[in-house]
């Protein structure tokens, strides 16, 4: 199930989307936590603060963590989380502009916003998963960017990644 965010939800409100995402178990907080996270994103700073701060002075720390389903100390850090965004949140938009075809050269250059990755070994689905972190860290630390995979890095040749054996 996939939960989208709406900018004009509470803080109140997006917990309460957030139990549907992945149901009311332990096992769901860590997703619940995401949804969490990610309204917070779209809100931005000052926003999420003042609505998560409205909903502790009317709930409490203990009757959220409890209507959660998440330990008091994970809501304390998605304060500390919601106080590390940035003050203005800025949507930005990138549209690919690029002719891909299997074995020809792509027209676009290896640059902060674009990353080539050639998919090696028997398993591709882990060997993305092993890469992927790193540029969704780096990523999420800049301006953003897109991970290409399936192209290689020394000509820029679409050589594709084959999911099924």
């Amino acid at each position: 199930m996939r939960v989208h965010i709406d900018k004009d939800w509470t803080f109140i409100e997006a917990a309460k989307a957030s139990w549907t995402y992945r149901g009311g178990g332990i096992q769901g907080a860590g997703w619940r936590l995401g949804v969490l996270r990610a309204w917070g994103c779209a809100v931005g700073k000052k926003r999420a603060l003042q609505e998560f701060d409205k909903a502790v002075e009317e709930y409490g720390i203990e009757e959220i963590t409890k209507a959660l389903n998440i330990a008091s100390s994970s809501i304390k850090k998605l304060r500390k989380f919601y106080s590390n965004l940035p003050s203005e949140m800025t949507e930005v938009l990138r549209v690919l502009k690029a002719t891909i075809k299997l074995d020809y050269p792509v027209d676009l250059e290896e640059d902060r916003q674009y990353e080539f990755k050639q998919v090696k070994g028997n398993n591709p689905v882990d060997s993305i998963k092993n890469t992927a972190d790193e540029y969704a860290v780096a990523y999420l630390n800049s301006e953003g960017g897109s991970v290409l995979w399936g192209i290689r890095d020394s000509n820029k040749t679409v050589c594709g990644v084959k999911l099924i054996t």
